[in-house]
């Protein structure tokens, strides 16, 4: 009986040590703190794994990570991310106030390139616009062909009555930009559809007087007799103007941000080659036996197209301006100075042929001129506009711009009033000036 008892404490004292042992290898929880896994784990050293970048927001390090106890914090560790967590601004791409994502024109490939001068994984970001636009023409001078010879006061046919109207054209654009040097490069198209206008004046309309030409016909012969006789008294002037607008820019583009994350404020410098096309054509046509224009050997022509082509250098730059969330504003501006190539076909007579100068020391010579030359040119150009995020892909835009041109030929400024000087047409006279003006709309998409 007494073997019994003392076999019984010996149990309960070797219980008793274990327990204390136990208490001194694993310390008691904290009311509601986690208590250890049988996996033994020592949390009290864990730290979560590096949380790493991607784009829509941050996910954890490959590899499966020990889950996290309910309630449990990790250890600090200045050199470890816990989970979820994003550079300060970033919102996956979703433009936030305050957030460098809210106004990079390059999103979502480089949400914060002022933040993270090299984002993983991108760092080349595509982008790509197509819109429309509609341009018109600032008129030109008053230029008429026509009078009543009852009173020559009374002029008509006027080439300002045939001027462009808006007119629609298409734009495209492409490039691409690095989010770790903040340069890119950009090609941009644009054109406008070819149109033409056109006014005239029936003989019918002045009784008594006659409809006849503003130049002095009779130093010209065509068709038998004197051109005189195929313009003037005619029941038909007619006068058609017809264009043609094409625009090819290369530029290389740096991208300058304000105060890094805390300024809505964006800058784009743009360097680059640009080409510029402007070709213009002018018909006068007479008839003077009926009003309808066929192509019969009475009707006289005036035709002239003038080509400009202007090649050369151009610098400038675009600002913009986040206001809230989506909506931004900006400002462009380029410059430059261009060689202008000049091509011009000068055609007076009809289906008779070309009509002869009859007198003066230019008699003999048919009224025929094929003529280029090279000159300096300028072009500039300013806009204002707004853009709109409407996703993390894609923007609209719409900018109202200016496009003035110098140092141009036009078709009316080759025209000499006596019709003998031919030595006269053959120098291109380049001293007019061109200004286009309307809107752009685009949608944008980055890659």
């Amino acid at each position: 009986m007494s073997r019994t008892i003392c076999v019984s404490v010996a149990v309960v004292m070797l219980a008793a040590v274990s327990q204390v042992n136990a208490q001194g290898t694993y310390p008691q929880a904290a009311s509601g703190a986690y208590n250890p896994a049988p996996n033994n784990v020592d949390w009290q050293s864990y730290v979560a794994p590096r949380a790493t970048p991607y784009q829509g927001g941050y996910r954890v390090a490959s590899g499966t990570p020990t889950p996290v106890p309910q309630g449990y914090t990790p250890a600090a560790n200045p050199n470890t991310a816990s989970y979820l967590q994003a550079p300060a601004g970033y919102h996956g791409g979703v433009p936030s106030s305050g957030g460098c994502e809210s106004y990079s024109s390059y999103e979502p490939c480089c949400p914060a390139p002022s933040c993270d001068p090299c984002p993983t994984p991108c760092t080349r970001c595509w982008y790509a616009s197509l819109g429309a636009l509609f341009l018109t023409r600032e008129p030109q001078d008053n230029y008429t062909f026509s009078y009543d010879s009852a009173n020559e006061d009374d002029q008509y046919v006027d080439a300002a009555n045939a001027d462009m109207d808006f007119a629609p054209g298409v734009e495209a654009t492409v490039g691409w930009y690095d989010c770790c040097t903040n340069v890119g490069f950009e090609l941009t198209y644009w054109q406008l559809f070819p149109g033409d206008e056109s006014t005239q004046m029936l003989g019918a309309d002045l009784a008594p007087g006659f409809l006849d030409g503003i130049r002095n016909y009779d130093q010209l012969d065509y068709n038998g007799g004197t051109a005189d006789a195929n313009v003037n008294a005619a029941q038909i002037h007619r006068l058609t103007r017809g264009w043609e607008v094409y625009n090819v820019e290369a530029n290389r583009v740096i991208v300058f941000r304000q105060n890094g994350c805390a300024s809505p404020w964006q800058f784009q410098s743009l360097a680059g080659f640009r080409y510029f096309k402007f070709k213009e054509t002018l018909g006068f046509v007479s008839d003077p036996t009926e009003t309808i224009i066929d192509g019969d050997l009475d009707e006289y022509r005036i035709n002239i197209d003038t080509d400009n082509q202007l090649f050369g250098f151009q610098l400038g730059g675009i600002s913009e301006r986040a206001i809230g969330q989506r909506w931004t504003i900006r400002l462009i501006g380029k410059a430059g100075l261009y060689n202008n190539h000049i091509t011009m076909n000068y055609f007076e007579g009809g289906a008779a042929g070309a009509a002869v100068i009859n007198n003066g020391p230019n008699a003999g010579q048919a009224m025929i001129v094929n003529a280029s030359t090279n000159d300096l040119a300028f072009l500039g150009e300013f806009g204002a506009g707004v853009t709109c995020r409407v996703g993390n892909c894609w923007r609209l835009g719409a900018d109202y711009r200016m496009i003035g041109v110098t140092g141009i030929a036009l078709p009316t400024d080759q025209i000499y009033f006596d019709t003998r000087g031919i030595n006269d047409v053959r120098i291109i006279d380049n001293d007019a000036s061109l200004l286009l003006h309307g809107a752009f709309v685009r949608v944008e998409r980055s890659f």
